[in-house]
């Protein structure tokens, strides 16, 4: 994996839970396309335009995403504790509230990729005060190979309904949010 490619899945997990959902989807897929350039743009923006902080590693992250690894980029926010988890994670078992949670877009695509997937989590996600994101059922995929992870991320996105979906690769190093839900998520597939 090239260095942009790993510090941008770096990167985009940890903004996860201050990036609107969306956000995340819009960026791993241009990740996933080699949209470098474009990703990074909207990346700068968004982070910008709301005011959304990030902490110097990063910042550092987002100059290598961008192509200027020794320029500082404009605009955004700097804030020492930017990346402090803000979200509890709880095992839940979805109950009758949840009769429409859809899990065939993780399982379907895990089923069918049984040499890569290793296993689905599911875990429920309550925000703290002033954490931007609702309550909500998150995912986590894990699969075999760290150097895949932007592309299985790009195609279980591609599926309806896949938004709240995280993947790891086995043994993987995890910010704060993937190892909250990592810790606290329950085992939904094989």
């Amino acid at each position: 994996m090239t260095e942009w490619r790993a510090a941008s899945v770096e990167l985009t997990r940890r903004l996860t839970g201050r990036l609107a959902d969306h956000v995340l989807v819009s960026a791993r897929s241009l990740l996933a396309a080699d949209e470098r350039d474009v990703m990074a743009g909207m990346l700068v923006h968004t982070l910008a335009l709301f005011g959304i902080p990030v902490d110097q590693h990063e910042l550092d992250l987002l100059s290598v995403v961008a192509g200027r690894p020794d320029e500082p980029v404009g605009g955004v926010v700097l804030e020492p504790d930017a990346g402090r988890l803000r979200y509890r994670f709880e095992p839940r078992t979805p109950g009758p509230p949840d009769r429409d949670l859809d899990h065939r877009h993780v399982l379907t695509w895990a089923a069918g990729n049984p040499t890569t997937a290793r296993r689905v989590l599911l875990a429920w996600r309550e925000p703290e005060d002033g954490a931007p994101m609702p309550p909500g059922w998150i995912y986590l995929l894990e699969i075999a190979e760290p150097g895949e992870v932007a592309g299985v991320q790009a195609a279980v996105q591609l599926t309806p309904g896949a938004v709240g979906v995280e993947v790891m690769a086995t043994g993987e190093h995890l910010p704060p949010y993937q190892a909250a839900v990592l810790a606290a998520g329950r085992q939904i597939w094989p």
